[in-house]
């Protein structure tokens, strides 16, 4: 349960104060009457407004009334932080009563234009006003926490610096990419990597092989050709092969599906020049390639080996000893360097040599995956 204490000398990061309650990470911690001495990268709002006293040092925080020195003001604001949905005091029938009133939490996400977490449909929704509060953190604040696109700096509030944190305009030259995902018959697993790309901003619908014929691929980014793809017969249909080919659209063939299918596209990362294994991680061929750290950085430890499935099968592209011009390598198997489960060709085709779903990827998996999607989509 929550904590609640009436009088507070702690040190606070990243809380939201509404109406003398403080809110972090969606639970409320305590109710506020004093605070100090140090608040940082808060939302301080209500009706009633936040007395705090001259001990307390309140900077990057937006706040809807504070009383302390004025050397003590360093990068704070003052404007409505535009809550989703602020919490409030339900006077349970008798307003002239206050101890029996009860408090109605609400949802202290930020709103944004760009993308804002809603736990209710646990998804990404786009409000038509963007919080002041997002990336008006301290900028020394660790932001790197926070779903892209972010305007690398700290959101202020309950969710700044962590993944539920609302998104940024400031995106840069890259965007979110809105994505078909192409499968046979497997509806959990299509579920499975829809929730994945969902809960990071990625846009996915989820597309039978069969109908591809019937939908227009044109308003779709990135296009990914799932596992369980090379059991259907339409595979082989050359009038889908050709609807993916000539949407011009950047693909990321998933296991044997991708695998198939580029075979059937005449590239050499595809059939027949792989070889099947069970290996669930890949050797990291350069270490400063822009993929593993765009748009989410990960840690690449000393012997450049990251586990990215708890236990997968997998396909690993042949290539020794020599790498053709129009082929970009990123990972080799670990225990041997000339085959390769994740590799790119002429900048469009990436295969993602393993057969899982995301309910077997490690949390770096996930992350490398996202990473694959995201500069996949605009790196091509």
């Amino acid at each position: 349960g929550a904590l609640y204490l009436h009088y507070s000398s702690g040190n606070y990061t990243n809380c939201t104060f509404c109406e003398n309650r403080a809110i972090h990470n969606g639970r409320a911690i305590f109710t506020m009457a004093t605070s100090g001495p140090f608040l940082i990268n808060c939302i301080l709002w209500g009706s009633e407004g936040h007395q705090v006293d001259s001990r307390a040092i309140v900077s990057y925080s937006n706040i809807s009334y504070l009383k302390y020195p004025e050397d003590n003001r360093v990068g704070n604001i003052h404007a409505d932080p535009m809550f989703a949905d602020p919490g409030y005091w339900d006077t349970n029938g008798t307003p002239n009563n206050s101890e029996d009133d009860l408090w109605i939490d609400g949802d202290y996400h930020l709103k944004s234009q760009a993308g804002r977490w809603d736990p209710n449909s646990e998804s990404w929704i786009q409000d038509d006003v963007t919080s002041p509060c997002i990336d008006a953190g301290d900028p020394n604040s660790d932001w790197s926490g926070e779903t892209w696109p972010h305007g690398g700096r700290i959101n202020m509030g309950a969710y700044g610096g962590n993944r539920e944190a609302s998104m940024s305009l400031d995106t840069g030259e890259m965007t979110l990419p809105k994505v078909a995902y192409i499968y046979s018959y497997n509806n959990h697993v299509a579920g499975s990597f829809e929730s994945l790309l969902e809960s990071y901003g990625c846009s996915t619908t989820s597309i039978r092989l069969n109908d591809v014929q019937e939908i227009s691929l044109d308003s779709y980014d990135l296009i990914i050709v799932a596992e369980d793809t090379q059991f259907e017969e339409a595979t082989n249909d050359p009038n889908i092969v050709t609807v993916i080919e000539i949407s011009g659209k950047p693909v990321v063939g998933l296991g044997n599906g991708g695998y198939e299918l580029f075979g059937l596209l005449g590239l050499s990362i595809g059939n027949p020049f792989g070889g099947h294994g069970s290996k669930n991680s890949i050797k990291v061929v350069d270490s400063n390639s822009s993929l593993f750290s765009t748009p989410y950085p990960i840690e690449i430890p000393e012997d450049r080996v990251l586990q990215l499935y708890t236990d997968t099968n997998s396909i690993g592209i042949y290539l020794w000893p020599t790498i053709p011009d129009t082929i970009t390598v990123f990972g080799n198997e670990v225990n041997d360097v000339g085959y390769f489960p994740l590799v790119m060709q002429h900048r469009q085709y990436l295969l993602w040599g393993f057969t899982e779903s995301p309910q077997k990827m490690t949390e770096v998996g996930k992350t490398l995956f996202i990473n694959v999607i995201i500069w996949t989509a605009n790196k091509a």
